[in-house]
């Protein structure tokens, strides 16, 4: 029984070791990933709220760069019968309540955003998606900061256009976003779970 335990706890480790991209928040770090490319931001947590839907639950995290800016990092989980329904940048429109979306990068569901706000602001936003029911995003870096990321997460990719963008220096003005019990369950963000067969 422990040999059969230990092979399926190393399976586990080698499929995850794979992940193609990720957005990790562990304690006093942000970890992004794109391929074997990584970068690690240090932090300090300075708030937490979680909001709870019907069938969502969404965690979002303050968090103090070393440069001085805050960015928010959200972590938002379906039910375990419900998943995300529209596309990734539909959904990012939606919780912003953007006028538009560009998006700067895409590359195994890392996806980098320039998000214009009704007020005619804009905001950078990182966000990753490798799965129908869970979406991480983190926002409020600047786009030199963002730029630097992306540069270190792949030599390709191309620059985000917009400089004059939304930088967080206020704690208590970071939590830009606004999920909605009419977004969740009426537009909708997220749908019964569909369960697909492979012949």
């Amino acid at each position: 029984m422990f040999k059969k335990l230990s092979l399926t706890l190393t399976a586990i480790f080698i499929i995850n070791g794979c992940t193609s991209s990720n957005i990790e928040y562990q304690p006093n770090s942000l970890i992004f990933q794109v391929e074997e490319n990584h970068v690690l931001l240090d932090t300090i947590l300075v708030q937490k709220e979680r909001e709870y839907f019907r069938t969502l639950i969404v965690d979002q995290k303050i968090l103090k760069l070393k440069s001085g800016n805050f960015v928010v990092y959200e972590d938002a989980h379906t039910d375990i019968s419900y998943e995300f329904s529209p596309a990734t940048i539909h959904i990012i429109r939606s919780v912003f309540d953007a006028r538009s979306v560009l998006r700067v990068y895409a590359k195994n569901n890392m996806y980098a955003f320039q998000v214009i706000l009704l007020n005619g602001q804009i905001l950078n936003v990182l966000a990753q998606q490798d799965e129908s029911q869970r979406l991480r995003f983190v926002y409020g870096m600047s786009t030199n900061q963002l730029n630097r990321m992306l540069k270190h997460l792949d030599a390709t990719a191309r620059l985000a256009p917009y400089k004059n963008v939304i930088t967080l220096h206020h704690q208590k003005q970071s939590l830009l976003t606004r999920w909605t019990t009419m977004k969740v369950d009426f537009l909708p963000l997220v749908k019964p779970f569909s369960t697909r067969f492979l012949w």
